[in-house]
């Protein structure tokens, strides 16, 4: 389904204009300048209308839970810390496969090469990034640029109660190292023929440079494909975690 480029524009133009914790207040209201545009893009499976859900009022899109945090979705976002969290589920995770891509959509056009899968909406992630002032940044696709520390970002998983660096469920192809703990940039995606390209092919953290993800690796070696395999240590196929985005300290 394509998406209006205004809806883009809408919301960038709406967070630059305020400050975080202020769009955060606004998120009330914000469901009702986006439920239209939106509503059609939830996190379930996409069903033909009854006439009953055609006269039906439009849910707002983002809600409030509690004094700090809001919910879009099945993404939950922190205004204080600016956490976001999100549910997943290990995908491949043969320590002798290579992974291109560290988090998908559950059925994305790169889910045979991904460590992790959710069914939560790359559009809605951005939207929570946006909501709580992320800046993002095209630095990793220029030439002779390092990467912009604006916008870092940390990417860690929970499971069975223990926090830990995604980087620490993959290890080097050939040295069988983990990854270092590593900043991830956040790029937010590209617009093409009016679509937003993450919500489209369902790519939304990447290990190997794809500016249609949301986020990509900025290590050193993320010019090098075929480098990482799942860790050891990483849990077997299907087992439910919660991937969390914060800031880069």
């Amino acid at each position: 389904m394509k998406r209006p480029l205004y809806l883009c524009h809408l919301v960038t133009s709406s967070v630059r204009a305020i400050s975080a914790t202020k769009v955060i207040v606004s998120a009330i209201t914000l469901p009702l300048l986006l439920a239209s545009s939106l509503h059609a893009q939830s996190d379930k499976p996409e069903e033909t209308p009854t006439t009953e859900q055609k006269t039906a009022p439009l849910s707002p899109l983002v809600e409030k839970t509690s004094a700090d945090t809001y919910q879009i979705g099945l993404i939950s976002l922190n205004k204080k810390t600016r956490e976001i969290r999100l549910p997943a589920v290990t995908h491949i995770t043969d320590s002798s496969s290579i992974v291109e891509y560290l988090l998908t959509r559950n059925n994305g056009e790169k889910i045979h090469e991904t460590l992790l899968t959710t069914a939560a909406s790359p559009l809605n992630i951005n939207i929570a990034l946006k909501l709580l002032s992320y800046p993002q940044s095209q630095s990793l696709f220029e030439e002779d640029t390092h990467p912009d520390e604006a916008a870092k970002i940390d990417i860690q998983v929970s499971h069975e109660g223990k926090v830990t660096p995604i980087t620490n469920w993959l290890q080097h192809r050939d040295t069988s190292k983990p990854m270092p703990h590593t900043p991830w940039l956040y790029n937010g995606s590209v617009m093409r023929n009016q679509q937003f390209m993450a919500e489209l092919n369902g790519n939304i953290l990447s290990i190997i440079l794809e500016p249609s993800s949301l986020a990509n690796y900025a290590g050193e070696d993320r010019h090098e494909s075929n480098l990482w395999l799942p860790a050891t240590r990483t849990p077997k196929a299907g087992t439910p975690v919660t991937v969390i985005l914060k800031p880069w300290q």
